[in-house]
């Protein structure tokens, strides 16, 4: 659902008929829908749905993308309160799940409403310029912040400047409204033109990531990439016409340097002439791509049928087995969803070729994934920046298999350590890189946390219980002499561990004997002593036995400790003699 949240609701209750808010957060989402509505019946087609959701789960954290006042009850009311005013010719309320499964409420706007109304100009704020997207559920999600995070944004937000700042005019189109611009084109398959639009305003970039950070994460938003291939001839920089170079059977060729295998691009090879397909070379492209995207053969071939000549089931499935044949090389890494790696690994690419020409030379570039648009006179400098880029990020790869397994979901929060196998891209996330970065400190933390209320002895690590944290702080060591009079005395326990030492310095405690000389063996009251076994408390068997095997205290350090205390208090009140007359 579109939405523009800097629309005002004052402004657009003048002209037109909005219904009444109860409050002013339903107020500002209200205009933000309506306002989305207006753009949309300008872009679309007039019978295309708007869809919604009406499940409490999916609102939590989208306030990151669509401001404060994006919520359930606003959104979900201001919707309700339109469709009880007459503003959808059809609105499908589906039933509020308790988790979001996907299906979604939606409706379809009528036109009527602004038929004729000039309405108030409306900021189109580009919004949050990360996005991490759920594959499953289609909707945005909320993420932690992070130094990698915020480097990315600010580079994004760099690249958006040059972009406003540069002098871009398109003089293509079929016709135009404004800023948008139309384009017919006639579809065979079903025999009928189709249009689409763009708005010439949309000069801002953002990215987009799948589930976790190393998948996806390709740069969308600009109007010129909704343009036709065959039109963005049209565009101007800076007075002077533009050319538009690419990366060749890009995917392919990073698959193939992974097998140790390069393909021969230069002697004119295309991975997408497939032999009896070679009429339909745009259909063997979707398809080979559909196959490095998908999860298994069946859902592949069904995809696969809506972009070949006969739409059938048959040619979709000889298709799918041809690209198999020729590309046998690489055919382990089909239906093995390795395809949202690979435009990782194009996106990088894309920042750095935007590093090289847009912040280090000044030139404004146009992406489109891996092909960008450039004035002519730089079009040499381009193809070399390009190709440098290319070498550097797939030479990391060579001689090995690139990873199609997808990470797990809980790589996003905790900042886990990524399981690699066989190979590391390079690029693939910013914080990688740097030894000083949140993510490895954040896992340092993990670590730590795992680690704490242990201690290692003789190479074993022997666990602590926590009932000891609250004295963690004191080190203690209680002995009982041998003898009276005798200065020796053996140890009965080891050191506490001291938990926390960095942020809990130790404190002197005052009128607290040293626990040391705590006990007088002639005069205190007879203990009973267990006895000792020639078997260790872990179960193990020692040969000959030692002088002094641990034994458990009757009274806990604790509870020493707390006795000390008392007699401390005693002292201070005059009640107990200290000797000392």
């Amino acid at each position: 659902m579109p939405f523009f949240g800097d629309a005002s609701y004052a402004e657009l209750a003048e002209v037109l008929p909005m219904p009444k808010c109860v409050t002013r957060r339903q107020e500002n989402a209200m205009a933000g829908i309506v306002a989305g509505m207006a753009h949309h019946v300008r872009m679309r087609p007039a019978d295309q749905f708007i869809s919604y959701s009406r499940d409490h789960s999916v609102y939590p954290g989208q306030q990151i993308y669509y401001g404060e006042d994006w919520g359930y009850g606003p959104v979900v009311g201001s919707i309700d309160a339109l469709a009880d005013n007459g503003w959808f010719l059809v609105h499908d309320r589906k039933k509020q799940q308790a988790k979001a499964i996907g299906q979604q409420s939606r409706f379809i706007v009528d036109p009527a409403k602004f038929h004729g109304i000039a309405l108030p100009k409306t900021k189109k704020s580009v919004g949050e310029l990360i996005r991490l997207r759920d594959r499953k559920e289609r909707v945005l999600m909320p993420y932690k912040e992070t130094e990698a995070v915020d480097r990315m944004r600010r580079f994004v937000a760099k690249i958006n400047g040059y972009l406003r700042e540069a002098d871009i005019k398109f003089t293509g189109g079929d016709r135009r409204d404004g800023s948008v611009v139309y384009f017919d084109n006639f579809d065979e398959a079903e025999g009928r033109v189709k249009t689409s639009a763009v708005d010439l305003q949309d000069m801002s970039l953002y990215r987009v990531f799948s589930d976790v950070w190393s998948l996806g994460g390709r740069f969308y938003g600009g109007a010129w990439q909704g343009v036709p291939k065959g039109e963005r001839k049209h565009f101007i920089i800076d007075g002077e016409s533009v050319v538009e170079h690419d990366y060749k059977n890009n995917h392919p060729s990073i698959l193939y340097i992974a097998e140790g295998k390069p393909l021969d691009l230069e002697s004119g090879y295309d991975a997408y002439e497939i032999d009896g397909f070679r009429d339909q070379r745009l259909a063997c492209k979707r398809a080979l791509n559909i196959m490095l995207n998908a999860r298994d053969y069946g859902k592949a071939v069904g995809a696969v049928r809506e972009h070949v000549a006969s739409g059938t089931y048959e040619e979709a499935k000889e298709l799918v087995e041809a690209i198999k044949i020729k590309h046998a090389d690489i055919s382990h890494h089909f239906f093995s969803d390795v395809g949202l790696k690979l435009q990782r690994m194009d996106a990088d690419m894309c920042q750095q070729v935007l590093n090289e020409m847009t912040v280090k030379r000044g030139e404004t570039v146009m992406s489109i994934h891996d092909s960008f648009i450039v004035r002519t006179s730089v079009a040499d400098e381009l193809a070399r920046v390009m190709s440098a880029v290319f070498n550097k990020c797939t030479a990391n790869i060579q001689n090995s298999s690139f990873v199609s397994e997808t990470s797990g979901r809980t790589i996003l929060n905790t900042g886990a350590p990524r399981r690699v196998v066989g190979v590391v891209v390079r690029g693939a996330l910013a914080a990688d890189s740097d030894p000083e970065s949140e993510s490895r400190r954040n896992r340092k933390k993990i670590q730590n946390r795992k680690t704490a209320g242990t201690k290692k002895t003789d190479g074993k690590t022997n666990k602590t219980g926590g009932t000891m944290r609250r004295f963690s702080r004191i080190k203690t060591k209680t002995t009982v002499e041998t003898a009276p009079g005798t200065d020796t005395a053996e140890p009965v326990s080891t050191l506490l561990p001291v938990v926390g030492q960095q942020k809990h310095p130790e404190r002197a405690v005052e009128d607290i004997r040293d626990l040391r000389t705590g006990v007088d063996t002639a005069n205190a009251p007879e203990r009973t002593v267990d006895p000792v076994s020639d078997h260790c408390r872990h179960g193990a068997k020692v040969k000959e036995k030692p002088s002094a095997i641990w034994q458990a205290r009757k009274k806990r350090v604790p509870e020493l400790i707390r006795e000390e205390e008392r007699k401390r208090d005693a002292r201070r009140n005059g009640k107990l003699k200290t000797g000392r007359e």
